[in-house]
C-alpha cells in the first residue's frame, strides 16, 4: 500500500547554463524596402580630349576684281595742297600728304566726292604753313 503525498519541498538552486543550440533555418526574403531620396550632384568631371580636325571647307566663291591701273598723282604747297584724279582715273582710291621740316599734317581728306559718289582728289593741310605735299592714288 502507499503512503499519503508528502508536502513540497524548497526550490532548488539555479543549474548550470546549458550548450548553445544548433543555428536555425535561414527565414523567408523580406519584401523590397522604398526608394531612397536622389543623392547631390557630383563633381564635373575632367575636359575630355580635344576632336579630330574637321574636313575642309568648299572653296569661296570668286571675290570681284580689285582696281587696276593705278596712278598717283601728287601736288605741293605751302599751308594746304589738293590734288584731283586725271580723266582716265578719276576716282581716288586713297591718299595722304607729308610735312616739311618741323612742320605736321592736322588734316587729310578725299575732296570731290559726295555720300553717293566716289572721291575725285586728295587734300592735306599742315599745322605751320612751311610745306605740305598731298598724294592720291587713283582708278578707274
Amino acid at each position: 500500500m502507499q503512503g499519503l503525498q508528502g508536502s513540497t519541498g524548497p526550490t532548488g538552486a539555479q543549474g548550470l547554463q546549458g550548450d548553445t543550440g544548433a543555428t536555425g533555418s535561414t527565414g523567408a526574403t523580406g519584401v523590397q524596402g522604398l526608394q531612397g531620396s536622389t543623392g547631390p550632384t557630383g563633381d564635373t568631371g575632367p575636359t575630355g580630349p580635344t576632336g579630330a580636325t574637321g574636313a575642309a571647307g568648299d572653296i569661296g566663291a570668286t571675290g570681284p576684281s580689285g582696281a587696276s591701273n593705278t596712278v598717283v598723282v601728287a601736288a605741293s604747297g605751302t599751308t594746304q595742297a589738293s590734288v584731283m584724279c586725271p580723266a582716265g582715273h578719276p576716282f581716288a582710291l586713297g591718299g595722304g600728304g607729308t610735312a616739311s621740316g618741323s612742320n605736321y599734317l592736322v588734316g587729310s581728306r578725299p575732296t570731290g566726292g559726295t555720300t553717293t559718289t566716289p572721291a575725285t582728289g586728295w587734300q592735306a593741310t599742315t599745322a605751320l604753313g612751311n610745306g605740305v605735299t598731298v598724294f592720291a592714288v587713283c582708278g578707274a
